[in-house]
């Protein structure tokens, strides 16, 4: 209907869909508007894909009320930490602080690494162990290796996720006693942290 599935969104919708500095506060639909669109039909399916791949399994864990819940709210406050951090930059590191307030952003990626935090509160231990030490390693590495305004909001909304998921499931959250249980889960992990240590610096190249 807005003739932006083959090349993304163009003014005058792109104000209201996409992430930036400017967005707030004329613009402020675009805080949860923005995981609805992408950049064109290459982003529509790799998010839609995405999407799927996630929200189907963390629907099942968190049922549908929590599951929108959970995708609304860390969407926004992704979205609000990402242009607070790029406000705030500027008076720190300039070239980074002005990149950032020149970025934009649309497409589905913080909502998504929102819901996969929040969804792993109602995992078994190991596993919620597994998902989230590949998530946060993956997504800091994106910060530190490509900083654009996407990385950032995707890691403030898996941090909003993760700290909100236990009470969705009706708990407050517990500092697990041993980050490890046996010598197999230790290399298990330790596994998965090179993976998503060696993934982050080659898909913060293919972005660039």
């Amino acid at each position: 209907l807005t003739s932006s599935v083959l090349d993304g969104p163009d003014d005058p919708l792109l104000p209201w869909v996409s992430v930036s500095v400017d967005t707030l506060p004329e613009h402020w639909p675009a805080l949860l508007l923005s995981a609805l669109w992408a950049n064109g039909l290459a982003g529509y399916i790799s998010g839609t894909l995405l999407v799927l791949a996630v929200g189907l399994p963390a629907e099942r864990l968190l049922g549908s009320r929590r599951f929108i819940s959970a995708a609304a709210g860390t969407q926004i406050i992704g979205a609000l930490a990402g242009i607070g951090f790029a406000a705030a930059l500027r008076g720190v590191f300039e070239d980074w602080g002005r990149e950032l307030s020149t970025d934009s952003f649309v497409g589905p990626v913080a909502l998504v690494c929102g819901i996969a935090a929040a969804a792993s509160a109602g995992m078994g231990t190991l596993w919620r162990r597994r998902v989230r030490l590949a998530l946060f390693t993956l997504l800091v590495v994106l910060a530190l290796y490509s900083g654009s305004l996407r990385d950032v909001m995707a890691l403030a909304a898996a941090v909003a996720g993760g700290l909100v998921g236990p009470y969705l499931f009706g708990r407050r959250p517990q500092w697990p006693q041993s980050l490890v249980s046996s010598r197999r889960e230790a290399r298990v992990l330790m596994g998965l942290l090179v993976v998503a240590t060696a993934v982050g610096p080659v898909l913060a190249a293919l972005n660039v």
